[in-house]
């Protein structure tokens, strides 16, 4: 229990650093476990929030600058993109031209980011205008999941509290019952012992 104590108020006191560092190098995982740490009121929602998007708008850059190193003609090469087709049909279908809402849906389609973003800096998208649809489309994405997963910790945090008070019912329930138990036992060796 130290460990945890001691791990938990680490994160507290460097909520912002954790929640930078850890959507840099996780991504969005990291900013939903963060925001479920929020809602068990554990860190500050806003800095999830605000600290996440810059992480991972700082990771999506890097993928958008890495595309256009001429990354994206090695992976062509090297990886199966014909898995990606679906998704990547189905965004470009559904957002049409326009990129903010390409960026958000592959936020939400499993395995469409980073071929998101690669798309977009082959096709020679100015950075300004990558990173600027990019942090609006993560500000509607995280909009959405951060609250999700919030609530989620809020729910837990409740049922604890919850089950705190159902383990006492439960505990007065089942003492109840032995007591019967136990009273109905010593009435039958008493019955039992009165018709002898």
């Amino acid at each position: 229990m130290a460990f945890i104590d001691y791990l938990v108020s680490n994160v507290q006191s460097h909520s912002h650093l954790v929640s930078l560092v850890a959507s840099i190098f996780i991504g969005e995982e990291a900013m939903l476990f963060l925001a479920f740490l929020a809602g068990e009121g554990i860190i500050p929602l806003w800095q999830v929030f605000f600290y996440s998007i810059v992480g991972i708008a700082f990771a999506d850059s890097i993928i958008f600058w890495l595309g256009r190193a001429h990354l994206v003609d090695f992976l062509k090469r090297k990886v199966n993109v014909d898995r990606y087709k679906k998704a990547i049909n189905f965004i470009h279908k559904t957002a049409g031209k326009s990129e903010v809402l390409s960026l958000t849906l592959s936020k939400f389609v499993y395995g469409s980011r980073m071929v998101t973003i690669f798309y977009f800096s082959s096709k020679k998208h100015s950075f300004r205008r990558f990173l600027l649809s990019d942090i609006i489309s993560l500000a509607v994405w995280s909009g959405i999941m951060v609250s999700l997963a919030w609530l989620a910790g809020k729910g837990l945090s409740i049922s604890f509290h919850a089950v705190k008070h159902i383990e006492k019912v439960v505990t007065i329930i089942f003492l109840f019952l032995v007591v019967l138990y136990i009273i109905n036992k010593f009435f039958r060796m008493w019955l039992a012992h009165k018709s002898n």
